[in-house]
């Protein structure tokens, strides 16, 4: 996790899946809007995204710390935010590897809720649509955190032995026929 924390004005990610909770996420949003830490708020929509009239909700904002992503991928997206929301999206995973705080609000998706255990593993942190991020940010400096991460990410080593580890394990399956 980054070391520092979270500064005093915050950079919040929203990464969704394609089954938005349109109702969620308004009241997400604007809880962030009224928070004064808050200096920009980054909606990544799913690429097959469902809900056909987002674009036209966020423009009605009027409000220039609300914006859609316009990056290519979700790693670049994660870079330019301070802290991401989402519901069942692998991209908690890569915010926190990325050393990106990461938060799982309960229904802003319609699928099950904790669909991929994230939340019951210890891994991300849960909220509501209010978050409290210096309990955000605690939750995350917890010793045992880090170890959590290794049982799903191998933070530990580099990215060659990764590939060779992967090239091996690749030569393995192709032997058992």
């Amino acid at each position: 996790m980054r070391a520092t924390g979270l500064a005093s004005q915050i950079s919040a990610g929203i990464f969704l899946c394609k089954d938005v909770n349109e109702q969620r996420l308004k009241v997400l949003v604007e809880n962030l809007l009224a928070n004064d830490r808050i200096s920009r708020v980054v909606i990544r929509p799913h690429p097959k995204n469902l809900w056909t009239q987002m674009d036209a909700w966020i423009a009605a904002h009027h409000d220039g710390r609300l914006c859609k992503s316009r990056e290519a991928s979700a790693v670049e997206d994660v870079k330019e935010v301070d802290v991401v929301f989402g519901g069942n999206s692998s991209v908690l995973i890569e915010a926190v590897t990325a050393g990106v705080p990461s938060a799982y609000v309960d229904h802003l998706d319609h699928g099950s809720p904790d669909l991929h255990r994230f939340v019951a593993a210890g891994l991300i942190y849960r909220t509501n649509v209010d978050p409290d991020f210096d309990e955000l940010v605690g939750f995350y400096r917890q010793p045992e955190w880090e170890n959590r991460l290794r049982g799903f990410a191998n933070v530990d080593e580099d990215e060659s032995t990764v590939i060779a580890n992967t090239v091996r394990a690749i030569r393995a399956l192709c032997s058992i026929r």
